[in-house]
């Protein structure tokens, strides 16, 4: 298990503090290496476990991120988006939501 302090992802459609999947990708790679499942606390996030879907290559890995309940893609580059502008995402997409409504 390892520690991401600091860190959070807040799904549009679900909120802050849901379950997370990563996919590891390389850059040459057309299918992911492995998937990790992740917790979020208060304190950041915990990388629970790794699904290892096939070796990885020596080559510069990305992660791209998605919400574990409804699959959302929640953001790929956690530290360029502040956790206030998330959270401001996901309360004016509720709103745009029951205006639809």
């Amino acid at each position: 298990m390892s520690f991401l302090p600091e860190l959070y992802f807040v799904c549009p459609n679900c909120g802050p503090f849901v379950r997370v999947f990563a996919e590891v990708l390389g850059e040459k790679a057309e299918n992911p290496y492995a998937v990790e499942l992740i917790e979020q606390g208060e304190h950041g996030l915990t990388v629970c476990d790794k699904l290892q879907l096939k070796p990885e290559k020596e080559e510069e890995l990305s992660k791209i991120y998605h919400c574990g309940n409804c699959g959302y893609l929640v953001h790929s580059r956690i530290l360029e988006l502040d956790p206030v502008d998330q959270i401001e995402e996901y309360l004016h997409h509720i709103y745009r939501e029951n205006e639809s409504n």
